[in-house]
């Protein structure tokens, strides 16, 4: 049976539309939707509907914003579907402007702790570092919702990475994700309304192998820190590599050096010979394959 999406919004011209646009996408691709404009029969007592539509939906579909925050009857709406341990898909519209809605969620008692989980933004040109189509948002939507990722899924490999990276860091993914390296990439591995740390945590666990996209100012990075230290708690293999942008350039590549050394977590990379990548892409993958696949096949 197709599981039910019910679509909480704040109702202005902008927002509504948005929310309407992602309604069609999802009726489109046969998900049942519930959504008040279309779902409350006339005459009937709306909240009464709403909590209805709520509890009879698998999933709540949030359209995040300043105006969702500061609205009542939004917000019960969000504090009854994690009342009653809905999956909540967090969006955020189009048309609002490249603000930090996470830290206005902690604002609120009905939405605090909704930063834990794996936002889609619509507002910004990037997924997580990866330049994506309002199209390929959609179908990640969709995903989630028909063939959401097992928590349990297991991966041979885990890459960290800063999200001006994410591209890089997918393509290396992909490389091996198509030779059955299974590989954990944020951009290509968290569903929407995923508990990221958690699946984040699950996956580095599980991982034999241990990429890390080296760059400048990877200190800054707590999250790769924090990566870095829960791989450290068990045999894993390390794979430090250097992004191609930086193989000729001396400064920057000193610059990683220091950088590293400043966290006591990212220092041991110091120590490991790191991949540099040929002016042959085929060629460096070619060499990153054999190297993971003689350690598999040593062990």
């Amino acid at each position: 049976m197709m599981p039910q999406v019910m679509i909480s919004y704040r109702n202005l011209p902008e927002q509504k539309a948005f929310a309407l646009s992602l309604e069609q996408a999802l009726s489109d691709a046969g998900i049942d939707t519930w959504m008040d404009i279309k779902d409350i029969p006339r005459l009937s007592r709306w909240e009464d509907e709403i909590f209805k539509g709520i509890i009879e939906s698998d999933y709540v579909l949030i359209c995040l914003s300043p105006e969702y925050l500061e609205s009542e009857t939004c917000v019960f709406e969000c504090y009854i579907a994690r009342g009653y341990g809905k999956a909540i898909l967090p969006i955020i519209p189009s048309s609002q402007p490249n603000i930090h809605i996470r830290g206005l969620t902690d604002q609120h008692d009905a939405t605090r702790g909704l930063d834990n989980l794996q936002f889609m933004p619509f507002n910004k040109p990037t997924i997580i570092g990866l330049p994506e189509s309002q199209e390929d948002r959609i179908a990640r939507i969709i995903n989630a919702i028909k063939k959401p990722t097992p928590l349990d899924r297991q991966y041979d490999v885990y890459i960290s990475y800063k999200v001006q990276y994410g591209q890089y860091a997918t393509e290396i993914a992909d490389v091996l994700n198509n030779i059955d390296i299974s590989t954990f990439v944020a951009t290509r591995s968290l569903d929407v309304g995923a508990d990221w740390r958690r699946v984040s945590w699950n996956a580095i666990i599980d991982a034999s192998f241990h990429i890390v996209i080296l760059s400048p100012d990877i200190n800054q990075s707590s999250v790769i820190a924090n990566e870095i230290l829960v791989s450290r708690t068990k045999d894993t293999i390390f794979i430090p590599i250097l992004p191609p942008k930086f193989v000729n350039d001396n400064s920057a590549r000193l610059q990683i050096q220091n950088s590293l050394n400043e966290n006591k977590n990212l220092a041991i990379l110091n120590q490991i010979q790191w991949f540099i990548p040929s002016d042959n892409h085929q060629d460096f993958y070619a060499e990153l394959v054999e190297a993971i696949n003689e350690i598999r096949e040593s062990e």
